[in-house]
């Protein structure tokens, strides 16, 4: 009775114990063998069940790696992995598949089945997602042109894979697909909709900076003469390059919302015309009447420079026309004195505000057009350098009419002499 008592809490220690090979105290022949055999079932038990708890050779094996893996930055096949493990660790390299199919079972270690098969640690993925992301917040890319980074992005990873993180991250609403600038394609983002700076990386150089001056553009080509709203789309392909036709639409309904662009009887028939004012000038009406005899008379052959060139002839005094006089030397010297006078500093490179400028010589530069364009005329002579607002949209179309719009739609704030 002692004896089997005696031989119960032995194999129950051996079940629990760590070392390969136990030997087990017995007497006769007969528990020697079952010894033995006892031996070699926990041996078996131990390799396949891979207790959590377990602190046998193959479980520190598996933390050596786990810890490889953990610290490649890309998946690794046998070859590399028993490349990245160093020769002074005590990891039997034979069993190495063993290994790791221990560990993908234990859901530590992910694979892909291949030739060669890739394996990898599970936060390895979010990290790939990571530069995916990254290199679309640097710009929108189409989908090829996302893939063809893949190379340099996600080294290592199997084709699938990749496909799969692009799929996911879609699919999670962190990566956008939104309208190209041209075309009917695609883009890859990780914003909604592409922003003007997006537009701007995107190699479209003469696309406006920003929205405010692209609405800038299409009422300085409203102030010239009034326009059909098709006319004024026909314009749109060299005014705003690169904007959607979406976006180019949304410009003209926001400037009838504010205000800035009115819906004007047009001079024949029923349509209406787009005008910055609400009202059609005297001026308006003879622009759109030398553009309704232009039109009529193109089929006769006759050219536009030759309809205005005859009603020039025409016209009491049309030949006697004046050119609005351009900013002299006495202009650009009237200009700097006044910006000395106003702050002394000037004189030495500091900023005047334009506001200020504008507000103090109301007399010598009368109307917003001859100070602006004495302005912009004194700039391209190198004598002053202008300073750009950054956010022109944030403010109220009153504080926008008292800075300095160029023919870009770039509003300028400020004004300080080059020395």
């Amino acid at each position: 009775m002692d004896r089997e008592l005696h031989f119960s809490a032995v194999v129950g220690a051996a079940l629990s114990s760590p070392f390969a090979n136990l030997q087990l105290p017995t007497e006769t022949s007969g528990r020697r063998k079952s010894a033995v055999v006892i031996s070699k079932r926990i041996n078996f038990n131990r390799v396949n069940i891979g207790m959590p708890n377990d602190q046998s050779l193959i479980s520190e094996e598996g933390d050596f790696v786990l810890r490889a893996l953990r610290q490649s930055a890309q998946p690794l096949n046998l070859t590399t992995l028993k490349a990245a493990l160093p020769k002074s660790l005590p990891v039997n390299q034979k069993k190495l598949p063993e290994i790791l199919e221990q560990l993908i079972k234990a859901e530590q270690v992910r694979v892909h089945r291949a030739r060669p098969s890739s394996y990898w640690v599970p936060e390895l993925e979010e990290q790939a997602c990571a530069r995916i992301l990254e290199a679309l917040d640097e710009r929108p890319l189409t989908s090829k042109e996302l893939q063809s980074k893949f190379r340099s992005l996600l080294v290592g990873w199997p084709v699938d894979k990749r496909k799969e993180f692009l799929e996911r991250l879609i699919r999670e609403k962190r990566i956008y697909k939104v309208a190209a600038l041209t075309g009917s394609g695609k883009l890859l983002s990780v914003r909604p909709q592409l922003t003007p700076q997006d537009c701007v990386k995107l190699g479209f150089s003469s696309v406006a900076v920003s929205e405010e001056q692209a609405c800038a553009r299409i009422l300085e080509a409203l102030d010239e003469c009034p326009l059909t709203l098709t006319a004024l789309r026909g314009k749109f392909k060299s005014l705003l390059v690169g904007w959607p036709e979406v976006k180019r639409d949304e410009f003209v309904e926001r400037l009838i919302r504010e205000k800035r662009i009115h819906k004007v009887a047009a001079l024949t028939g029923s349509g209406k015309l787009l005008s910055v004012r609400p009202q059609l000038t005297p001026q308006d009406c003879v622009k759109l009447a030398l553009n309704l005899a232009v039109k009529k008379l193109n089929p006769k052959g006759f050219t536009a420079d030759q309809v205005y060139e005859i009603a020039r002839e025409v016209l009491p005094g049309g030949g006697n026309s004046v050119k609005p006089a351009q900013p002299t030397h006495n202009v650009e010297q009237l200009i700097t004195d006044e910006m000395v006078r106003l702050k002394p500093a000037a004189a030495t490179g500091a900023l005047v505000s334009l506001s200020d400028l504008r507000r103090s010589l109301a007399k010598e530069l009368e109307g917003k057009a001859t100070f602006d364009q004495a302005i912009l005329q004194l700039a391209t002579t190198g004598r002053i350098a202008l300073h750009r607002h950054d956010f022109p949209s944030s403010l109220s179309q009153e504080e926008r009419d008292a800075l300095v719009l160029d023919e870009r739609g770039n509003y300028y704030i400020g004004i300080a002499l080059r020395v």
